[in-house]
């Protein structure tokens, strides 16, 4: 779109016509979901336990989520062995494992820290019978 206008003696432009008819920005409809007020809550909480099996193998706990607000985790150990979480699969498939880990010396529930990027996550135990429950909190479309 051209809209026509004149160089001034100042050196500045000066246009034709009605310019804001012409350059209307277009309406998009957002929604504020944290101001520093109030917050809204995830519209959506997918719930999943997960099997995790020893490494070399692993499990995708998290898929790519472009509208995450927080992933929450509590891992179950039947016993003394460690957790192993990372962003990518070939650390998780080496002969000793990398990424996040949680290391316990007794069997129970222990708590993680929630998750907030957007990006897959991938996990591994040192151990059999390790279960991850998973609360996946997503925003839905914006409005």
């Amino acid at each position: 779109m051209t809209i026509p206008y004149e160089i001034t003696e100042e050196g500045g432009e000066e246009y034709e016509g009605n310019v804001a008819e012409e350059l209307s920005p277009v309406v998009v409809p957002v929604r504020v979901v944290f101001n520093e007020n109030e917050r809204l809550p995830p519209e959506f909480a997918g719930m999943m336990t997960w099997a995790i099996p020893q490494a070399p193998l692993y499990a995708t706990v998290l898929q790519r989520a472009y509208k995450r607000y927080k992933a929450k985790f509590i891992a179950n150990f039947p016993g003394a062995g460690t957790l192993y979480l990372n962003t990518k699969i070939d650390p998780l498939t080496n002969p000793s494992p990398q990424g996040f880990s949680v290391t316990v010396t007794a069997a129970g529930l222990v708590p993680l820290p929630e998750y907030e990027a957007m990006q897959p996550l991938y996990a591994a135990g040192s151990i059999a019978g390790i279960t991850l429950a998973v609360m996946d909190e997503r925003y839905g479309a914006v409005q």
